[in-house]
């Protein structure tokens, strides 16, 4: 009975234990999403001449979160690390990965309301590519890329220098560089 009950309590806590971890690498990424995506709706809308409805608002949701877990988990592929060798190469190489994973996920939120509209995805693939401005896209896309870009230099910086030394950093007085010294001529 109580040896029973211990492995099934050292279980239990090894599961919460791994549950924690995965909330706790996901929150910040999926709230950063949230936000983006929502921007990205938000300027979508003005683009068109509204504001986002209610159903791009769930969308942008279901996606923020869909793109902050496809991103944890290409993070501990070795396409991730691909280019470790030096920290630029790394940044912009994750930027283009993640953000391409984004645009997938941005599309596939266009194309669904599209294909549920039409009760065919050809049908809806052929409505978004007429439908969408050339000029339109890019704006969104630059959006999305930029902050992908931000999301990676933040991520990056916290995976080289820890939490604890990036909160330092931002949160922490703001110090007076040195002063420099005078380059005056020898006499």
């Amino acid at each position: 009975g109580s040896r029973a009950s211990r492995q099934l309590s050292r279980a239990m806590n090894k599961v919460a234990r791994v549950v924690v971890d995965e909330l706790e690498e996901l929150v910040p990424s999926m709230i950063f999403f949230m936000v983006a995506f929502h921007m990205i709706s938000l300027t979508k809308g003005l683009l068109v001449g509204g504001y986002p409805t209610r159903a791009s608002a769930t969308l942008a949701t279901i996606s923020a979160i869909t793109v902050a877990k496809s991103i944890l988990i290409i993070e501990h592929t070795a396409l991730a690390r691909r280019f470790s060798s030096r920290v630029i190469y790394n940044i912009l190489w994750k930027t283009l990965i993640f953000g391409t994973v984004a645009m997938f996920f941005r599309q596939l939120e266009e194309l669904i309301p599209l294909a549920m509209k039409h009760g065919d995805v050809g049908a809806a693939v052929r409505e978004l590519i007429a439908a969408v401005p050339t000029a339109r896209f890019l704006v969104v896309h630059m959006w999305l890329f930029t902050l992908v870009l931000v999301y990676t230099l933040a991520s990056e910086a916290v995976r080289i220098a820890g939490w604890a030394r990036v909160k330092a950093v931002l949160m922490g007085p703001l110090t007076q560089p040195p002063a420099r010294q005078k380059k005056g001529r020898a006499s």
